[in-house]
Parts: structure tokens; sequence; C-alpha cells
């Protein structure tokens, strides 16, 4: 019957207890309830797909008017549409407020870099030829996060800390994975959200401050194909960082970009020497594959 469904079919059964199509845990408890008869009305989007359907159950067998028919079919596609635009909200809601947070910190970040690069070349031709450049990284670090191509882990990393990495002490380091589109795209994301804070708050806003990061692949056991991917964050030579006393928009990006792209998550550690970020996931086809 789901099938049917998906051809935007109405399914109607006036009687459920000889009918094949159901099984006898469906026809037990219909039967439970003294019930025999069903009508089913696909839930049809703007777009006429079906996005679920309104079932009405009802003791007897009844045969509906193809006036009822219509009407049920007009109540159960309003249902859907209501639905979708409820869920359109939300989508322009969260994109909205990721639009300006990450406008606000493009902004800060290109401060930033400018006020570390001045500490740097502080003669005006050097600087306006070093900041121009890094404002060409910065510019091919945004584009890799909208990229829809497989990109390697080191290449990703080297792209998005490219701005930093002149005035920086900054390593990578871990096995070739390829990532596929949506979590090349997540990370990237993550990676410049850590970047950015780093750049602002942590161990790149000073020309002292240091920043190491490791990944893994790291099976479960012996006899167990599943492996995890793990990648640890680690800055030092900073500001000596504190716990936030709130969860802020920015943690909540990564965490739900982590999870939405590859049922991944992130754990914060703020210690003495600086901030620590641990993520882990699955490895599976979702995150991408050993290259």
């Amino acid at each position: 019957m789901r099938a049917r469904h998906i051809d935007r079919e109405t399914i109607e059964v006036s009687d459920v207890a000889n009918d094949p199509r159901f099984s006898q845990e469906w026809k037990a408890l219909f039967a439970l309830h003294d019930l025999h008869a069903m009508i089913s009305i696909p839930a049809l989007s703007a777009e006429n797909n079906a996005q679920g359907s309104i079932a009405i159950i009802h003791p007897m067998g009844m045969s509906f008017t193809a006036e009822q028919r219509d009407f049920l079919q007009a109540a159960s596609s309003l249902c859907a549409r209501i639905c979708a635009y409820s869920r359109s909200q939300e989508s322009n809601t969260l994109m909205l407020g990721e639009l300006e947070h990450r406008i606000r910190n493009l902004f800060l970040t290109i401060g930033g870099v400018a006020n570390l690069t001045l500490k740097r070349y502080p003669e005006a031709k050097q600087f306006r030829a070093v900041f121009g450049e890094r404002l060409v990284m910065m510019h091919r670090a945004h584009s890799l996060a909208l990229s829809t191509c497989e990109i390697d882990m080191a290449t990703l990393l080297q792209e998005m800390l490219a701005p930093y990495q002149k005035d920086c002490d900054i390593s990578f380091s871990g096995p070739d994975i390829l990532l596929t589109q949506e979590a090349a795209s997540a990370l990237a994301l993550v990676i410049h959200e850590l970047g950015t804070n780093a750049a602002k708050y942590g161990s790149l806003a000073q020309s002292a401050g240091g920043l190491d990061i490791q990944w893994s692949i790291v099976a479960q056991g012996i006899n167990e194909p599943d492996a995890t991917f793990r990648l640890v964050w680690t800055e030092c030579g900073g500001p000596q960082v504190e716990q936030p006393s709130r969860k802020g928009y920015g943690t909540a990006m990564i965490k739900g970009s982590l999870s939405n792209a590859f049922d991944g998550a992130a754990t914060f550690f703020y210690e003495p020497a600086g901030l620590k970020c641990e993520i882990s996931a699955p490895f599976t086809r979702k995150l991408g594959r050993s290259n």
C-alpha cells in the first residue's frame, strides 16, 4: 500500500479482516478495537508529491461519495502544505540566524587578521600586500564551505587555515581521507568557526600562539568492522581560556552541523593552555573513505 501512496492513490478497504494486503498483526489490532474498514488519503504537497497520509478508520463498511473523497483529499493535502510551510519558516529562521552570525564573524575575523598582520608588517606597502593575500585566502575558505566536490582532509585544513599560517605555528596530520561533499561542507564550517574564535579570543590572536590538529580512524575492536573518525583541535600559547557561562550560537552550529552531516559530535575542553575540541563520528560513507 505504501507504493500506492507514492503513486498518489487513495486506498479504500471495506473489510480489513479479509484483505490480503494487511498482516495478521494489523488485522488483530483492528479486531481488538472492533474496527473493520478504512480509507487512507495521501497528503500531497504543492508539487503533488505524497508527504504521508491521513487514515479514517471506522467500525463498519461504507462507501464515500466523490464529493466526500474530494473533501478528504483537500483536507489531507492542506495538512501537508501547512507542515511544509512550518518547516520552511523554521529553515528560513535558522538560515537568517546563521547568515547574521557568519557576517558578524566575517567582519570580526577580517579585523583580527588585519591587526595581526599590522603587528607583523607595520610598513604600509608590506601590510597591503600581505593583507590582500590573506583576504584572497579567506575568500577561498568561504568558497570551500559551499563547495559541491569531494576533498581530502589535509587540503580542507590547509585551505581553511591559510589566513593564519604565516603568523602562527599551525600543524596538522592524519591518514588520507577523502570527504564527501556534505561532510566537507560541514567540516569547513566547523573549522572556520573554530578558527574565527581562535583568531578573536584564542591562540591565533597572538603571534606566539600555536594550533595542532590530529585526526585518525580508530577501530572499535579486533573482530568489529566499525571504525570511528576522531579529530582533535588543540590550541596553545594564547590567552588563558575560561568555560563560557552559556552555550553560544557558534557551539550550537558546530554540534548541529556535525550531527546533521554525518552523525558527528563535538566535545569542548576549556584548559588553561588553550581550547581543545574533540570531534568524533562513525567512519561511514556519509563522512568519506580512505584515500
